[in-house]
C-alpha cells in the first residue's frame, strides 16, 4: 500500500521538502531519483529503508541519506511520520502526486533482490 499522506512543505530552486505519513505496514514502493539526493529524517515511529540488498532501520530522530540513482523503498514498522529533503528538487507537482515518483517496475528490480524478498516472506 502506498503512502497515506504526502505533502510538500517547502520548495525552492535548490531543494524540496516533503512530509510523509505511513500507517502500520504501509510502504512506498521501489523508486529511484536519478538526479536528486534524498535525506530522510524520521519524526515519529520507525521506518525501514531497503537499498538493493541492504536494509536500514531508522528510528525516531534518525536520519538517512539515499544518494541519487539508488533504487530504494521505504516501509513503516508501525505508524510513522518522516520528512524527505530532495536536493535538487524533484519537481513535485501539486496536481499529480506521482510526478515526483520514478517507480521501478517489478521486472526492473534485480533478481537477487526479488529472491531475498521471497525468502523473507517465507520466513514469517
Amino acid at each position: 500500500m502506498a503512502a497515506l499522506f504526502r505533502t510538500r512543505v517547502d520548495k525552492n530552486d535548490k531543494r524540496e521538502i516533503v512530509l510523509y505519513r505511513l500507517g502500520e505496514m504501509e510502504y512506498i514502493p521501489w523508486e529511484i531519483h536519478p538526479k536528486a539526493r534524498q535525506r530522510l529524517r524520521v519524526l515519529t515511529g520507525t521506518i525501514v529503508v531497503d537499498i538493493g540488498l541492504d536494509t536500514h532501520v531508522i528510528e525516531q530522530g534518525g536520519t538517512f541519506v539515499i544518494h541519487r540513482g539508488q533504487s530504494h523503498r521505504a516501509s513503516a514498522v508501525g505508524p510513522a511520520v518522516f520528512m524527505s529533503t530532495y536536493t535538487p528538487p524533484i519537481m513535485f507537482d501539486d496536481d499529480d502526486d506521482h510526478a515526483a515518483t520514478y517507480d521501478i517496475l517489478d521486472a526492473d528490480v534485480p533478481a537477487v533482490v526479488r529472491e531475498r524478498e521471497r525468502e523473507r516472506a517465507l520466513s514469517f
